[in-house]
């Protein structure tokens, strides 16, 4: 993908973030090739349910650089952003990668309120697939449909624990 491209793809994305940054309280862009298991673990982390998979690629490098672009992009909107860097950080996981972003809605904002009432319920067995939303227009809104208890069983069943460093910071962990 060439910077001409890059550049409008990322113009693109600004557009599909910017409505879900006026909603929340709270914002945070991430990658991930398992977006349903990403949501669960933001869940039982930092309690936010909601996720809009933005753009699904299978090229590191453009990946890393649209995280980036746009973790700079949220920072507009001050006290909302929760990336820890303004870089993308982690590792590559798997033949495609998604960018997404999860958010936790303001209180004063309906949750079935349009444009954003078409959520997919997320349980045990949704799973969805890059192939399927390349070309589809807008993100893909993710809604996790259990408790943060039950979400961290399920990722304990995947093999997912919630592990703390010596600097009392909780980071996930494959068993």
């Amino acid at each position: 993908m060439d910077s001409r491209e890059l550049a409008a793809l990322t113009t693109q994305l600004e557009r599909q973030l910017t409505p879900l940054a006026r909603r929340a309280s709270k914002l945070y862009v991430g990658r991930t090739n398992y977006p349903e298991r990403r949501l669960l673990q933001h869940l039982v982390k930092r309690g936010t349910d909601r996720m809009a998979v933005l753009h699904w690629a299978a090229d590191w490098d453009v990946v890393a650089r649209i995280e980036t672009h746009l973790i700079e992009f949220a920072g507009k909107w001050e006290g909302k952003i929760k990336n820890a860097s303004v870089d993308s950080t982690g590792r590559w996981s798997g033949a495609w990668n998604c960018v997404y972003l999860v958010w936790e809605d303001k209180a004063s904002v309906s949750n079935g309120s349009k444009p954003f009432s078409s959520f997919r319920e997320l349980d045990a067995t949704t799973r969805i697939c890059p192939g399927h939303h390349l070309a589809q227009e807008g993100p893909v809104l993710l809604r996790a449909a259990t408790s943060p208890t039950n979400a961290l069983q399920h990722l304990e069943t995947l093999g997912w624990r919630l592990k703390t460093n010596r600097k009392k910071e909780q980071y996930w962990s494959r068993s």
